[in-house]
């Protein structure tokens, strides 16, 4: 394959990567239920093959719940609050993310994920990225930047279980 080729494939496999349920922890005990599957029919144990279903159930059941809990948000109404000015090296700093018409289910939580570049000056660029969460209608999103520039972002929101195990994400939705 060549480097054009792969890099094709991988802005494809980004583009719908929003779709995966799993985050990493979720997706280290899919692997050890697969493992405990494989073991569990290789020993003839009962009680890993059960540990293992459990295992899987309950990733299913979090996961279907939270793609759900996601296509409910995205008819949400969401907006991006920027109107408090930022800056840098202050440790107040903050804006807030509102969403009408949305209430998170129990063991579940919203996310605002922001990421981006800070142009300091010159050619150095800073990468930035923050994830907060909240349960009600407003979620704050503390900025702290170590430096004073133009700051380029993209937010986007997902919920995600207590446990951090699953994840129902939207694609990019605010861009500032």
């Amino acid at each position: 394959v060549t480097l054009p080729g792969l890099w094709s494939q991988l802005h494809r496999i980004k583009r719908y990567a929003h779709y995966y349920p799993l985050t990493i922890p979720g997706t280290m005990l899919f692997g050890l239920s697969l493992y405990l599957t494989g073991t569990a029919f290789a020993s003839g144990n009962p009680y890993s093959f059960l540990f293992s279903i459990l295992i899987l159930s309950v990733l299913a059941i979090l996961g279907t719940v939270a793609r759900v809990q996601a296509s409910r948000l995205r008819r949400a109404r969401t907006e991006w609050d920027t109107s408090e000015p930022i800056y840098a090296r202050r440790p107040a700093s903050s804006h807030r993310v509102l969403v009408t018409g949305f209430t998170s289910l129990p063991f579940f939580r919203l996310h605002f994920i922001l990421h981006g570049a800070l142009s300091a000056g010159r050619d150095a660029k800073f990468r930035y990225h923050r994830e907060t969460s909240g349960k009600g209608e407003t979620i704050s999103v503390p900025l702290r930047f170590p430096v004073c520039g133009v700051f380029h972002g993209q937010g986007s929101m997902a919920i995600k279980d207590v446990f951090g195990l699953t994840r129902g994400a939207l694609e990019n939705t605010f861009t500032r």
